[in-house]
């Protein structure tokens, strides 16, 4: 009788998240009007490739860059525009490993998560996934690469897959290893938040900011850094900025005219 009562349960739960996914997807489209997003080619590059080889195989492996940033965000950036993740122009690239064990992970978890009955683990998986699909460039290009905004919902889906590793880990050990396990966890959240202290300094102003994005978008972030100096009449030091920008990126015709 639980058995059945317990069924019951999860087909409900997986017609509740099915149901919720399409109401979300189709809340995203309305709001689009049914229009496709318009950007610059520099806000998402890969989408303006010519090759669709080289489109498929670098938004296929976006979700992976993503996933990194919410697993270890040791490198985070206000902005992942223009060159900041380089494509994936050939099918020997490393990288493509990454993917395919991306995926195969993501599907092992899915099977599992139905043959086992899983709820609170196919509903993190859901979340995290139906929440990201919209931004992830599969159903329409968007105006960017990858975005940290964007990973602020899929985040709830993580946490709660962190939850419930921690409860059965804690509950197929004892004594000293559940100690172990606990003391683990809390060592994962206290560097979360050890993390998140330091990248609060990076958006104190905006000079911070763009200084902090310089190893991910150094175009963009020298641009944008240059005119903050200029504004504040740090002529020289603007300048400097400015034609590093253009070092990395001479195309730019804001930053030719600011220069």
């Amino acid at each position: 009788m639980l058995d059945i009562t317990a069924d019951q349960d999860y087909k409900r739960t997986l017609k509740v998240l099915v149901t919720s996914t399409a109401v979300m997807v189709a809340g995203r489209l309305c709001v689009m009007s049914g229009a496709v997003p318009s950007f610059a080619a520099s806000d998402n590059p890969t989408a303006k490739h010519p090759d669709p080889i080289v489109r498929a195989l670098t938004f296929l492996h976006l979700p992976v860059v993503s996933a990194q940033l919410l697993v270890w965000p040791q490198v985070l950036s206000y902005d992942w525009s223009m060159d900041a993740v380089p494509r994936i122009e050939s099918v020997v690239d490393p990288r493509n490993v990454a993917t395919v064990l991306f995926y195969a992970a993501l599907a092992a978890v899915t099977r599992a998560s139905v043959l086992r009955k899983w709820t609170a683990v196919a509903l993190a998986a859901i979340v995290s996934v139906a929440s990201y699909i919209p931004a992830s460039n599969a159903l329409f290009y968007v105006g960017f690469v990858v975005a940290e905004r964007v990973l602020y919902i899929p985040s709830v889906g993580y946490c709660l897959l962190v939850g419930c590793s921690a409860a059965a880990l804690a509950k197929s050990t004892s004594g000293r290893r559940s100690t172990v396990v606990y003391a683990l966890y809390a060592t994962t959240v206290a560097t979360y938040s050890l993390r998140t202290v330091l990248r609060n300094r990076d958006w104190h102003d905006e000079e911070s900011l763009y200084r902090s994005g310089i190893q991910v978008n150094p175009p963009k972030s020298y641009g944008n850094l240059g005119s903050i100096l200029s504004s504040q009449g740090r002529t020289n030091e603007a300048e400097m900025a400015y034609r590093s920008a253009l070092k990395h990126r001479p195309n730019m015709a804001d930053v030719h005219y600011n220069l």
